[in-house]
């Protein structure tokens, strides 16, 4: 869902930009103004959008009791490697 609401407000924010740019040189400066803040506004909650998909995947990502962190090979190697230590 975030990766969405990121794409769109990037898009949003581009469209803002462009056309701030263009209505300066039609209209004046006051619509440079306007159009930039809501350039900038989408570029914010992009980012904003950006650190709550991060931590959504870093929260489903933990690793739990069926989900270990390591696999069953990097287990059987680490086992592997204790036991020649220990000899």
């Amino acid at each position: 869902m975030f990766l969405k609401l990121r794409v769109l407000c990037t898009i949003l924010s581009a469209l803002c930009l462009g056309f701030a740019l263009t209505a300066w040189a039609i209209w004046g400066p006051i619509w440079l103004v306007i159009l930039g803040g809501g350039a900038l506004l989408f570029f914010l909650l992009m980012r904003i959008f950006k650190q709550c998909q991060e931590n959504q995947e870093a929260k489903n990502n933990q690793p739990s009791f069926l989900n270990p962190a390591t696999t069953d090979q990097e287990s059987d190697a680490n086992q592997t490697k204790t036991q020649s230590q220990d000899e």
